[in-house]
């Protein structure tokens, strides 16, 4: 099984292939919200959203809602469009709990968004996430969606 740093080295796209430089923007978007987020929150705030695995839901606020709603249904259609073995997928499971994550036109508000969002990001930083191309695609997906999101209202 190839790990991520392998992966990148043995393609030979890498360069000029968005979706692979978009997993590793992800990475760094995620560094760089976790620093907006402490500096935000105080330490309670903090313990008690890591405590009930919603962390990433504190962006919901008013002006990030806005913004949502503008994008909602390109968010929605790209996700879609992500396919794996020709079947299209509306959810993402965490592979250790067997929970699934829905994100579809019945479970599409920015909690749901942002669920999907952060479990792409647990399945990633957790190892769940392998080094072949339709995960590549997921973590570019949610770079993609969660930067335009982010630009303009909390960065």
């Amino acid at each position: 099984m190839l790990d991520w740093i392998d992966y990148l080295n043995i393609n030979d796209n890498y360069i000029g292939n968005e979706t692979n430089k978009n997993c590793i923007k992800f990475i760094f978007l995620w560094i760089r919200y976790n620093n907006y987020y402490n500096k935000k929150y105080t330490k309670e705030i903090n313990k008690k959203y890591k405590e009930e695995r919603i962390r990433a839901k504190a962006l919901n606020c008013d002006k990030v809602q806005r913004k949502y709603s503008e994008f909602k249904e390109e968010f929605l259609n790209s996700f879609k469009s992500l396919s794996n073995q020709d079947t299209l997928k509306e959810y993402i499971t965490n592979l250790k709990t067997k929970e699934i994550i829905l994100f579809n036109e019945h479970n599409s508000d920015l909690d749901d968004f942002l669920d999907t969002v952060y479990q792409i990001r647990c399945n990633l930083f957790h190892g769940d996430k392998l080094a072949r191309d339709y995960d590549a695609k997921i973590v570019s997906w949610a770079y993609e969606c969660l930067n335009k999101l982010l630009n303009d209202t909390i960065f």
